[in-house]
């Protein structure tokens, strides 16, 4: 009788080691299934930032866009200062958050700088045909007195805004590349 007692005791102590084991394994189990969704849901959170990121961004790239492309088709003084002041509006709201973003907006700023200078050269422009001053001599005065507007080469007003624009262009260039790679990164 006392090896059925041992025999029962030994199986309720196999049993319980059994039952012991498929807890352990269960509750492992349930920890991996809450990982594997803490992981989705951070993999879905990020890519939701990402996105909100993205156009914001957007917003700041398609603000200096107006300003672009008044160079291409041709405003007038008003027209292309309205263009500016929202544009530089559009980037001053924007705030980048990660390396990629910060070095996109560092050429919409580049950009917004070229066509800031472009609208004071504009503005030379008109100066010089209401006959206030020759161009020339007015465009010195203006590169004496203004240390942050223009200073290439360009010795005419005409050439400056030239320089000034393909300038700008080329920082609106590598702000669209910037872009892509941001619209790329998931």
């Amino acid at each position: 009788m006392a090896w059925i007692v041992g025999a029962v005791v030994s199986a309720l102590v196999l049993v319980g080691i059994g039952i012991g084991l498929a807890v352990i394994a269960h509750s492992r189990a349930g920890e991996q299934r809450r990982a594997a969704e803490e992981r989705q849901a951070t993999q879905e959170r990020r890519a939701t930032e990402h996105r909100v990121r993205l156009e914001e961004l957007k917003k700041a790239y398609q603000g200096l866009l107006l300003v672009e492309s008044a160079t291409a088709v041709g405003v007038t003084y008003i027209d292309y200062g309205n263009r500016l002041r929202d544009g530089a509006a559009a980037l001053a709201a924007y705030e980048a958050k990660d390396d990629q973003a910060k070095k996109t907006r560092a050429h919409l700023a580049a950009a917004l700088d070229q066509y800031r200078i472009a609208y004071d050269l504009f503005d030379l422009t008109l100066s010089a045909k209401m006959g206030r001053e020759t161009s020339e001599s007015y465009f010195a005065w203006y590169r004496k007195n203004h240390p942050e507007g223009y200073h290439g080469p360009a010795t005419t007003i005409r050439a400056a805004l030239h320089d000034t624009w393909s300038n700008a262009h080329l920082e609106m260039d590598a702000a669209r590349a910037g872009l892509a790679v941001y619209e790329n990164a998931r």
